[in-house]
């Protein structure tokens, strides 16, 4: 199941429960070097991790291509 862990006005970590309950991060947002935080969440077509729906400030959505990388796709 992908969703995210975080805390309120932190970090939000992005990734995929499994059935045993156990949370994997791929992804980190929030941080200095990625500062978008998202409200959606999507898998493309490929199984990649789709962030959307980005604050106000940041129109554009980004694609998860492997861990701890994110790359803007509009």
């Amino acid at each position: 199941m992908l969703g995210y862990s975080f805390v309120p006005f932190g970090l939000e970590r992005i990734g995929v429960w499994n059935r045993y309950a156990n949370f994997q991060t791929v992804f980190v947002e929030g941080t200095p070097a990625f500062p978008t935080v998202s409200n959606k969440l999507l898998w493309n077509k490929k199984g990649l991790i789709v962030i959307t729906n980005t604050h106000s400030r940041d129109l554009n959505s980004y694609i998860v291509p492997r861990p701890n990388v994110a790359a803007q796709v509009g």
